[in-house]
């Protein structure tokens, strides 16, 4: 890396981690507000079972989404977790998976459903990204609105 790119490198990291310190609390008392609008995971979460997202997620492409058109399903991000996403951006391994249902947590998971895309995955490393200045994501992408149920 060129001394240049390394100053710039440096000014996104010191520039996203001031953001980050900006943000206020969470009313849940649980960290930082996310900085993505809140929407309530109810309504996927009630017509679809854990197993049927496992299973989509498991074969979901890979898509770079817009940042601002993401809705957040939690309330709060840990500071340190979204600073260490900031300074490490790809600190996930490429073949990482979620402990318990085994599906792949490489880049965040959004759902798209009723015309809304939600984080269902990836909270932290996002508001990494946006707070960094980024303005598209690379994420595994499940359209539910697509999917027809038997």
């Amino acid at each position: 890396m060129s001394l240049a790119a390394w100053v710039r490198a440096r000014g996104t990291v010191r520039d996203a981690e001031e953001r980050l310190e900006k943000l206020p609390a969470s009313k849940s008392g649980k960290g930082v507000k996310v900085p993505f609008p809140y929407v309530s995971r109810d309504a996927y979460k009630k017509d679809f079972s854990n197993n049927e997202i496992n299973h989509l997620i498991a074969s979901a492409p890979k898509k770079k989404v817009p940042l601002a058109s993401l809705h957040a399903i939690q309330h709060s991000v840990q500071p340190e977790r979204v600073k260490e996403y900031i300074k490490y951006p790809d600190i996930v391994p490429e073949d990482a998976k979620h402990p318990a249902a085994r599906t792949p947590v490489d880049v965040p998971i959004v759902i798209h459903y009723q015309g809304v895309s939600l984080v269902h995955d990836g909270h932290h490393r996002l508001s990494a990204l946006k707070l960094s200045g980024e303005s598209h994501a690379m994420v595994r992408y499940i359209d539910l609105d697509a999917v027809t149920k038997v």
